[in-house]
């Protein structure tokens, strides 16, 4: 048997814990129900940069961080909490991206929008309330629309929108090339190969008996983390060498990084040494 993945595990910070948590150089950025924090990344000098109900998403780029605050708006604050912006008011859900000088996300009732990094020059990209964003990445926004959650993809400017069809799959991450997905019912996880202007529309089905309650995906240096049933796994990026990390109470896989796994448990957040003997 190979030795333990998590050979060490630390809580760096208590709960209760939510939504994303993004890491720039030592640093953490996460969310509370009180407001927006961050602290290095072994647990010390934890901050509040912003009080308020904070939403469950966080991205990063250069020296801003971009948060959304339940009801109110989409925010950004430097990265040592000075100078905080509201970008836009209004009921942002669910993820944003940035990429460039242009900020990504999704409004209530207003569909798939894009904005100049300082609030200006906000325009809509796809008009859709039940359209979702999953991630802007190699010049392509990725995003889902209708109830069963149908997969597009379109230049960054929102032209050149198409379909893709993966075959009744709930598309769920996309990274590196690949899109990860999984049955309606959670039954099986898939990965699809994707090149600048296609899908290669060969699908290999990554087979495993927890697949059933996948929620969060992580990936990094060829494998895929994910938690599922309140346990974490990893496997490699073909689907064989799964393996069970840890039981019971993990509530999401938040990042895999620098040897790290960040998850949360019980609502607390905690590091783990990720064993590379496989």
């Amino acid at each position: 048997m190979p030795a333990s993945p998590h050979e060490d595990e630390t809580c760096i910070s208590d709960g209760p814990v939510k939504g994303d948590i993004a890491i720039k150089k030592d640093n953490i950025f996460y969310m509370k129900n009180d407001g927006l924090f961050k602290m290095r990344t072994d647990g010390s000098d934890p901050q509040l940069l912003h009080s308020g109900n904070i939403g469950e998403h966080i991205t990063i780029s250069g020296g801003w961080v971009h948060f959304t605050v339940h009801d109110d708006g989409l925010y950004r604050t430097h990265r040592d909490g000075g100078d905080v912006h509201l970008l836009r008011k209004g009921n942002i859900r669910g993820r944003i991206a940035v990429s460039g000088s242009w900020v990504y996300y999704t409004e209530l009732n207003g569909g798939l929008c894009r904005m100049w990094e300082d609030g200006s020059y906000v325009c809509v990209l796809v008009d859709d309330p039940s359209a979702e964003l999953i991630n802007v990445t190699e010049g392509h926004i990725y995003f889902t629309k209708n109830e069963t959650k149908d997969l597009y993809r379109s230049w960054e400017d929102g032209d050149n929108k198409e379909h893709f069809d993966i075959f009744g799959k709930v598309a769920i991450h996309v990274a590196d090339g690949w899109i990860y997905s999984k049955d309606s019912d959670g039954t099986n996880f898939y990965r699809m190969k994707i090149d600048r202007t296609k899908m290669n529309r060969s699908q290999m089905e990554l087979n495993h008996e927890h697949f059933h309650r996948i929620r969060h995906v992580d990936t990094a240096d060829g494998r895929i983390y994910y938690d599922a049933d309140g346990s974490l796994f990893r496997m490699s990026a073909d689907g064989s060498d799964s393996e069970k990390l840890s039981d019971g109470t993990i509530e999401g896989v938040r990042k895999v990084i620098d040897d790290h796994i960040y998850c949360v448990r019980n609502e607390k957040l905690f590091r783990e040494l990720i064993s590379r003997s496989r």
